[in-house]
């Protein structure tokens, strides 16, 4: 793998020493970064922007002036780049095959390159040029690990499990880990939908699974990765019975594809088939307010009570066995997110809302 390599370059050959082709491409920048590689036709690159899943008001419309403009033919703002695809690559060979055509047009979203385990997103499209599959993949460790972690997931999970996509196919050598998933259409939810959450948060609960929070997988990660700076509120809970829960683990409304009414959840490197309830649901709305909305956390805490009296947050509780536990999960939570995941982005706000979850926990009891 060279340093300092564009993201894609990592899981494609070198074009030496074998006969290759060059596909010129545009490259949409954010900041200093490579943003979106996407095709030279208008048309594939306005439907390329399937790929990138806007949050704030003013990100959607940049989307859909963009997607305008491409259809348009113009491409202000973008630079000219040549991808070279070698005829030996496996990894080529693979993409050829998912999409069912020789060398099919793609457009890749490169990932975060500020999070360990950076991974592209190949959208193929067919041999009409209609979007037909997602390729996930990537050529560094941390990333194959990732990759490895959610194909194992979505190997295993159950099938009538909704909200879930389906694993096409799986590709791994030497150097890079892949799979497939279907192309998925549709737009992020927005963050205050709480009866669709309710919905499938619901579906992912099956009263008979009860557990010991501490024999749960979280739980032991958390002791193990906070040790004694662990909250005393979430300190209550490893003698507590509940309902375990399928855990997503990133369940924000950037991970979450609606297409008529039916929600598909995406990137499931964190899945548990084991997890702690209402972790899901305080994702939703926290990672929102504080990343996109930049919410002070005294606004957090207001939305997240408002949460814990809504009436499908409670149906929800009653089924999962966590009536009574919101605030010590809630705790639990918040440590999950300083000291397992190590959330960098928003960590003022997330250590000032566990001190007022925290005194609002110890208050009450």
């Amino acid at each position: 793998m060279k340093e300092h390599a564009a993201p894609w370059e990592q899981v494609l050959l070198p074009a030496t020493g074998a006969p290759a082709t060059s596909r010129h491409m545009k490259l949409l920048r954010k900041g200093e970064q490579p943003f979106l590689l996407l095709p030279q036709k208008p048309r594939l690159r306005a439907a390329a922007m399937a790929l990138y899943a806007p949050q704030s008001k003013a990100a959607r419309w940049m989307k859909r002036g963009f997607g305008i403009v491409s259809r348009l033919g113009f491409s202000l703002g973008l630079e000219n780049l040549t991808v070279s695809l070698r005829a030996d690559d496996p990894f080529v060979r693979y993409l050829n095959q998912v999409a069912q055509t020789d060398y099919p047009q793609f457009a890749i979203l490169p990932g975060n390159p500020n999070a360990p385990g950076q991974r592209c997103i190949f959208l193929l499209f067919d041999a009409k040029n209609n979007p037909i599959a997602v390729v996930k993949t990537s050529g560094s460790p941390d990333g194959r690990r990732l990759i490895s972690q959610e194909i194992n997931f979505l190997k295993n999970v159950p099938q009538h499990l909704p909200g879930i996509p389906k694993l096409r196919s799986v590709f791994v050598n030497e150097t890079v880990s892949a799979f497939a998933m279907d192309f998925c259409k549709g737009v992020s939810p927005r963050f205050n939908d709480q009866t669709s959450v309710h919905k499938l948060l619901s579906a992912w609960a099956e009263p008979a699974r009860v557990a010991t929070v501490a024999d749960t997988v979280l739980w032991k990660r958390l002791l193990s990765e906070a040790g004694a700076k662990i909250s005393q509120a979430a300190r209550e809970l490893g003698g507590k019975h509940l309902c375990t829960v399928t855990h997503h683990g990133d369940f924000a409304p950037w991970n979450i594809r609606v297409h008529a009414g039916n929600w598909i959840v995406l990137d499931w490197e964190r899945g548990e088939f084991e997890g702690l309830p209402v972790w899901d649901w305080l994702h939703f709305i926290v990672q929102p307010a504080i990343l996109v909305h930049e919410a002070s956390a005294a606004e957090v805490l207001l939305e997240l009570t408002e949460l814990f009296a809504n009436p499908f947050f409670l149906q929800y509780a009653e089924k999962t066995k966590t009536r009574g536990l919101e605030l010590a999960l809630t705790c639990a939570y918040f440590d999950y997110c300083m000291h397992v995941t190590k959330q960098t982005e928003g960590i003022e706000t997330i250590s000032a809302i566990a001190r007022l979850i925290g005194n609002l926990f110890l208050e009450r009891y």
